[in-house]
Formats: C-alpha cells, structure tokens, sequence
C-alpha cells in the first residue's frame, strides 16, 4: 500500500474514533438529563394522582354510606338485618388525571347498638357502620359512622 492510502485509512479510524466518542458523550449525557426529567415526572405525576383522588374522596364516603343506607333499609324490611355486605357504586365513579372513570367497590361490616319499635309500631335503629373503599386493594381508605335509621 502506499503512503496515501495509509493516510487515508488512519483519517477514516480516527473520524470513526471521535464519531463513536460522540454517540457515547450524546448518550451519558441523555442519560444525566433524562432519567432525571423522567423521575421527577413520574414523581409529580403519582403525587397529582394521589392528590387528584385525596379530593374526591370525602364524596365516595358519603356516597357508600348512603349505599349502606339503603341496604340496611332494604333488610329491615325484610326483617333480617345482616351485620356484613359488599357492592359498587352505581353511577358514581372517582376519576383519574386523564378523565378514566374508576369504579367503586366497597364493603362493610355494622354492630348493631340499639333496636327497638316506637308508639307508632316502626323500627328504630342505632348501628356503627364500618365502610372500606376499595376492599384488598393498595389504594383505599375506611370509615366509620354512627346511623340513626327509622323504617
């Protein structure tokens, strides 16, 4: 070979040499940028969801009491009052960021306090109420409440 072809190929190695030195510094610094970026928006993004569902939540109680009414009511007229049931919310869903409605299922368990009938002949009842959203799953909470009901 001759002296140019030499000259030619080293020219070749070395721009070869600085290209791959380029992709290696554009990808670390890809990386020191980007994970980053994609972290803290997975972070705020998680956090506005939690937040997003924190607000909605005081109204999915209300709602499963109200649930938990009508069952109640439901079993006093049949006359057999069961201390433990489960459902869904019908019509009342919580919602992500991203506008997905999400169904929900609850359970509850009650402790009868007080039973009785009045002059009129109906029944009053006294009963602490345990209501969990979203039963055996990550995101859930529990409340609990004291009925008065009237049948």
């Amino acid at each position: 070979m001759n002296s140019e072809g030499k000259g030619t190929e080293m020219a070749f190695k070395r721009k070869r040499c600085f290209l791959l030195v380029e992709v290696l510094l554009s990808l670390s610094l890809l990386c020191t940028v980007l994970i980053p970026s994609v972290v803290f928006y997975t972070r705020i993004t998680r956090s506005f969801e939690e937040d997003i569902f924190r607000l909605q939540l005081p109204a999915c109680i209300d709602y499963c009491f109200f649930a938990v009414e009508d069952a109640i009511f439901q079993q006093m007229d049949r006359e057999a009052l069961s201390l433990k049931g489960e459902g869904e919310l019908v019509g009342v869903y919580v919602y992500t960021s991203r506008g997905e409605a999400i169904k929900i299922p609850y359970s509850y368990t009650l402790s009868l306090l007080r039973e009785k009938r009045n002059a009129d002949g109906r029944l009053l009842c006294s009963v602490d109420a345990t209501v969990d959203l979203f039963p055996g799953q990550k995101r859930g909470a529990a409340a609990q409440r004291c009925l008065c009901l009237e049948r």
